[in-house]
């Protein structure tokens, strides 16, 4: 599982008549709060991009949804999460100075460079 990119994916109906939408039946901006996510995460809802990509599973996220991408009738919400240690180690390679971090050699992660991943330190 941590080594590996998945995706989940939600879709949901939108009634023409809705208090999500204006009255001439289009969406205004709106937030999505998500808490509990995985570390690092991309967000599209109807194939469009929203918010900046997730990087701390520690935190409760409010994404903003542009007006126009919820649309009445069917939507699709699709969250991508990034492999951590991948992600946490390309992290690392790009920071301006090397960072000490621990191993822990009896963990098949390691090097693992969750000092870069803001997640559970016992989900590694």
């Amino acid at each position: 599982v941590a080594l590996a990119q998945w995706n989940c994916s939600a879709e949901f109906i939108v009634p023409a008549v809705s208090p999500l939408l204006n009255r001439s039946g289009a969406a205004p901006s709106l937030s999505l709060r998500l808490s509990g996510i995985d570390t690092f995460c991309a967000l599209r809802l109807n194939g469009e991009a929203v918010g900046p990509p997730l990087d701390s599973a520690l935190l409760t996220h409010d994404v903003l949804i542009p007006p126009g991408i919820l649309r009445p009738g069917p939507n699709r919400l699709v969250l991508a999460f990034s492999p951590p240690l991948a992600e946490a180690a390309l992290r690392a390679a790009s920071y301006p100075y090397p960072v000490p971090h621990t191993l822990y050699y009896h963990t098949w992660s390691e090097p693992s460079h969750r000092n870069f991943a803001r997640k559970p330190q016992s989900d590694f």
